[in-house]
């Protein structure tokens, strides 16, 4: 389980439009699996939307009427979204979903506010999505989120445990530690002592780093990281410019195609005027025929009644569901009525005609776009394999670095505790009397040969001239 909270916005139709279709601001939604709310009486989308843009527009009556204070700094971020996310391994159903996406909610204390649920199918990963209106449906107070992270990382955690999956290892081993934490400190004065302690030492091991330890080594070491930051910072702007010039030659190279292949057709048009012309003719031809047909018709009662039952059977099959009896007599008392249904029936064979004069264009044209959707498709697939490198290659380099700062830092924390028990020594050597002063020579004597052992000096320069001398 893995909860992701965005930044809060002010759209709720943005939202929706994004959540409730395709990407691409398409108008089809064949990614949305299903859809539901809490605390709207509809799970009709284009209508929860409405409900919750009116609710957050009515903010102010709404704490008028509730006797809440109308104080502090306005804000129109009514819109809260977050993404609930499983592993792909993870086999889950609406109810489950449903269910994780109430305890979230209850989490964020949010239970009594209105909820879009939106559930995706268009990842490996089953995973739903939560508008959230910010307004309080009674009161108009605006909901807060204050430690969102924590609050959904701990209810995630706690979620994995409960189904008895642990997905995110790496999040239960933390959590796990803070517990253990908890139980050896369950108190806020031993906490408070034992924090003290640690900053305490960490003090002292402060002071005998700044007394032991290089500081050229650690400036040469942050302006690597520095030049490496920038370098990273350069390849992913170059990346980016290539990728973004890569994709405009697709897309002119599309339109060209797209334009070429619109002047075939239009000459080919142009060439077949005159039989186009024919075409519309015959076709003009026969509604006034039939329309000077039915003028006859309509001087007689038996041929007023034959137009009336044409016109009721031609309602239905246009998709009336009222009866013929009734169908038919509607027809049969207006006129009005008739000829509208008539006036479909030639604008359905005008448009049958258009549409067979435009078959080869527009099957040319969805081929191409066809072509091109496959074209764009293995472009991204390109580009997301080369951003996966880069961010691997620099993700290895970032690692040598922080490897290379705990070298230098355990060297720093290595020497200051021999600084330490070398001062020790020489402390107990001033102390005690003249017998054992050769005790404290030698404690001296093995501490310096670890400072240097610990500094990569094998002996001391006078050592090195006595060996010399003798």
């Amino acid at each position: 389980m893995v909860p992701n909270m965005s930044k809060a916005g002010t759209s709720f139709k943005g939202a929706a439009a994004y959540h409730g279709h395709d990407k691409g601001r398409a108008t089809t939604s064949e990614r949305v699996e299903w859809f539901a709310t809490r605390n709207i009486l509809t799970d009709d989308p284009k209508t929860a939307e409405r409900v919750m843009i009116a609710t957050a527009l009515d903010q102010d009556r709404l704490k008028r009427e509730s006797g809440t204070p109308n104080t502090g700094r306005k804000s129109k971020a009514h819109v809260q979204t977050l993404s609930l996310s499983w592993s792909p391994d993870e086999q889950v159903d609406r109810a489950e979903m449903e269910r994780a996406a109430d305890q979230a909610i209850k989490v964020l204390g949010v239970e009594e506010h209105q909820v879009a649920i939106y559930a995706h199918n268009d990842t490996a990963h089953p995973h739903v999505h939560l508008v959230v209106n910010r307004v309080h449906p009674e009161t108009g107070k605006l909901a807060t989120f204050s430690n969102s992270y924590r609050k959904l990382d701990t209810w995630a955690n706690s979620y994995e445990r409960e189904r008895g999956q642990i997905v995110t290892g790496a999040r239960d081993d933390k959590h796990r530690r803070q517990a253990a934490a908890a139980e050896r400190h369950p108190d806020a004065r031993s906490r408070r002592t034992y924090a003290e302690g640690r900053r305490a030492e960490a003090a002292r091991r402060g002071e005998a780093a700044t007394a032991t330890m290089t500081q050229n080594q650690r400036s040469i070491l942050a302006a690597r990281q520095q030049d490496m930051r920038a370098r990273h910072k350069a390849q992913w702007a170059e990346l980016r410019d290539r990728h973004q010039g890569q994709r405009d030659r697709e897309y002119q190279i599309y339109r060209q195609r797209v334009a070429a292949e619109r002047e075939v057709h239009e000459k080919a048009r142009r060439a077949s005027s005159r039989q186009r012309k024919v075409e519309w003719g015959k076709f003009y031809s026969g509604v006034r025929a039939a329309e000077h047909h039915r003028r006859k018709l309509e001087w007689t009662p038996h041929g007023l009644l034959a137009l009336a039952i044409t016109a009721a059977l031609e309602e239905r099959r246009q998709g009336s569901k009222e009866g013929l009896a009734r169908l038919t007599w509607a027809h049969f008392s207006s006129r009005r009525r008739r000829e509208a249904v008539f006036e479909n029936v030639v604008a359905r064979d005008k448009k049958a005609l258009i549409d067979r004069q435009n078959f080869a264009r527009d099957k040319a044209l969805e081929h191409l776009s066809s072509r091109r959707a496959e074209e764009i498709q293995f472009l991204r697939d390109k580009q997301t394999h080369e951003r996966d490198v880069l961010k691997r290659t620099q993700d290895a380099e970032r690692a040598t670095i922080r490897a290379d700062w705990r070298d230098l830092n355990d060297r720093r924390d290595r020497l200051a505790r021999i600084h330490n028990s070398s001062r020790q020594g020489r402390g107990n050597e001033t102390s005690r009397a003249a017998p054992s002063s050769d005790r404290g020579r030698e404690q001296a004597r093995a501490n310096l040969d670890r400072l240097r052992e610990a500094t990569g000096r094998t002996s001391h320069p006078r050592s090195r001239g006595q060996d010399r001398e003798r």
